[in-house]
């Protein structure tokens, strides 16, 4: 199938795109290929978009979209093969200088494992067309002639440079870097490479819990490259993941745990860790643990079920504590988001943290809000793993609950900082961009 109609999250790639284009303006318009409904198919339900047949061939995305350029004010192009982050969307839509600007990436990406520079995006302003005509006629003479053959992105990106056409060179000032786990599909490879593609979600079956979960953080940091220094594991309970972090070889452990009882335990049971009896949040000070049934239920939040009692418990920011960690557990039973939030993210190579897509606030945190956090502050969803929220709990409080969805133990990795080509002076990148076995960009 065209790499724009790809599934992503079950739904096809320009789905995708076509929503995060409708929250940058809701005059957004769609060239296909025509007579080929799969494209008109993917326009999301309910939205309202102008959509072009393309009607002819043309030499470029640039060409094929001239009669739509926006007469009176910004025209952004989004090209429908590229997989955008949200933040990647959010910073093309907030750029406003009154200019030509390319969005891309300069040479390899350590996010994607592509090997090459992209351009997916550029956007103008009224006043450049006449200007864009003269690029865009020169690099068609120049291209016909058989004296550049790169896509015109590219070419135009360099003609609005003033830089040599024949030399790969991306200005900062002509184009904004985009340096995440945005890119494009050209080849089947790069879709089943791609993070958002080969991310893990695994199924835990009714009864498996976070031992299931962790048996597998070995060979996952392995695979990261991560070397396993120090672990902070916030709501260790009664220490049921420490087979798993002594089979990584983690150098230290932490497990900080509020309830007296089990903090008790975990000394005794587990000597070489380090024990912190708190709970963790945005502030220090104190707080109220209610006590449960099913001590895996433990929380500091008032909820409908009965607790068997409650203790008061001293409250810590993760920022305070385990300043060594590079990696961090968070299981708090509701307050999830609170934790992070009272974290020094920065220190973290690896984050693992219990969330929920059904809203209940002694579960876990949404799912949604957990992951808006962390991307926000340089991580990416790896994979997950998900268990049957009604099974949850109805195990933890002993009655059925209507709603449906999953608790989700999710793995965030922090994004990799970006580095030239091995081997490849800084200011010269490799030529190609990746888009060798097409005939023109597609829209």
């Amino acid at each position: 199938m065209p790499s724009h109609l790809a599934p992503v999250d079950g739904k096809p790639l320009l789905t995708r795109t076509i929503r995060q284009a409708l929250t940058i303006s809701d005059d957004v318009h769609l060239t296909y290929p025509p007579g080929d409904n799969r494209y008109l198919d993917a326009i999301p339900d309910g939205a309202k978009i102008h959509a072009h047949a393309r009607g002819e061939s043309y030499p470029s995305e640039y060409h094929a979209t001239h009669r739509i350029w926006n007469d009176d004010g910004r025209t952004i192009l989004l090209l429908g093969d590229t997989y955008f982050t949200d933040a990647a969307i959010h910073q093309i839509s907030v750029f406003n200088q009154r200019k030509y600007q390319g969005f891309g990436r300069r040479g390899r990406s350590l996010y994607t494992g592509c090997r090459y520079g992209e351009l997916w995006a550029a956007s103008w302003w009224t006043e450049h067309h006449k200007q864009m005509d003269q690029h865009l006629a020169l690099i068609k003479s120049l291209r016909e002639s058989g004296k550049i053959t790169r896509p015109t992105g590219w070419m135009l990106l360099r003609a609005w440079q003033g830089t040599d056409l024949a030399r790969h060179r991306c200005l900062p000032e002509w184009m904004t870097t985009i340096d995440d786990w945005t890119d494009d599909f050209d080849f089947p490879t790069d879709y089943d490479g791609h993070p958002a593609i080969r991310k893990v979600v695994q199924k835990l079956k009714a009864g498996e819990g976070h031992a299931a979960r962790n048996k597998n953080l070995p060979e996952l940091l392995t695979r990261l490259g991560v070397k396993p220094k120090h672990v902070v594991h916030v709501g260790a309970h009664d220490g049921e993941e420490m087979p798993y972090y002594e089979s990584a070889k983690f150098g230290k452990v932490t497990l900080i745990e509020p309830d007296p009882n089990l903090a008790k335990r975990l000394r005794a049971k587990f000597p070489q860790a380090d024990v912190i009896e708190a709970a963790a949040g945005i502030r220090s000070g104190k707080a109220t643990l209610f006590l449960m049934p099913v001590s895996n239920m433990n929380t500091l939040v008032e909820g409908k079920d009965v607790p068997t009692g409650s203790v008061e418990v001293k409250m810590v920011r993760l920022k305070d504590v385990a300043k060594t960690a590079n990696v961090a557990v968070v299981d708090v039973q509701g307050l999830e988001l609170d934790v992070l939030k009272g974290a020094d993210l920065s220190r973290y190579d690896v984050v693992m943290v219990e969330t929920c897509t059904v809203e209940d606030a002694t579960m876990a945190s949404s799912y949604s809000d957990v992951t808006e956090y962390m991307t926000n502050n340089g991580f990416d969803v790896l994979e997950y793993w998900t268990r049957d929220y009604q099974w949850v709990a109805r195990w933890g409080r002993k009655r059925h609950h209507r709603d449906a969805g999953e608790v989700r133990d999710v793995i965030y990795v922090k994004r990799a900082e970006s580095a030239p080509v091995q081997g490849v002076p800084a200011e010269v990148a490799p030529e190609t961009d990746g888009e060798d076995a097409t005939v023109e960009q597609s829209e």
